[in-house]
């Protein structure tokens, strides 16, 4: 996963839909404490929503990635 690539939710709507497609922002490591483990956050902005947010990079897969 890196900047610019289309990503796609793994988690499911309520009536079992795809989840959310994205665009990934911004990529952030991080390091790990006593309530997480380290890992990969990445911000991404959810055309249909208009909004953006932090995820963890695993809950996430790539539908298309940028040139």
């Amino acid at each position: 996963m890196k900047v610019g690539d289309v990503v796609q939710s793994n988690f499911r709507g309520p009536k079992n839909v795809e989840g959310a497609l994205g665009i990934v922002l911004s990529i952030k490591e991080v390091p790990a404490n006593s309530h997480r483990k380290s890992g990969v956050l990445a911000r991404v902005f959810y055309p249909k929503t208009q909004k953006t947010g932090w995820v963890n990079s695993v809950d996430m897969r790539v539908i298309s990635a940028s040139r």
